[in-house]
């Protein structure tokens, strides 16, 4: 049997822009809490590993998305986040950058 030398998908160059469905995202999603504002990395520069994480270790989450001084200040203060809150803030990252909560593109799940 011959060996294929087909592709279907070359991950090597594919790009953002190039996946149908993600939205168009200029602005980081960003929250405050306890005083300070914190930034959230885009979903689409994370290993997929890390995205894995959003619903069931949302700690080792937020070690992947914020900065280390962002980080930092969250945890020092996580006892704050109270479930309805946490719920809010995983809500709005998962709409700003349209994926679920395991990092699918919203709408893409057959």
């Amino acid at each position: 049997m011959a060996e294929s030398t087909k592709i279907n998908l070359d991950l090597d160059s594919l790009e953002r822009e190039d996946v149908a469905g993600l939205p168009d995202v200029t602005e980081p999603y960003a929250v405050t809490f306890e005083g300070r504002r914190l930034e959230f990395a885009d979903p689409s520069t994370l290993p997929y590993e890390t995205l894995m994480l959003m619903d069931s270790h949302p700690s080792r989450f937020f070690r992947a998305t914020l900065s280390d001084d962002d980080y930092a200040h969250f945890t020092k203060h996580s006892r704050k986040l109270v479930g309805y809150k946490l719920r809010a803030l995983m809500t709005g990252y998962q709409t700003h950058y349209g994926v679920d909560e395991l990092g699918n593109v919203v709408n893409s799940r057959r």
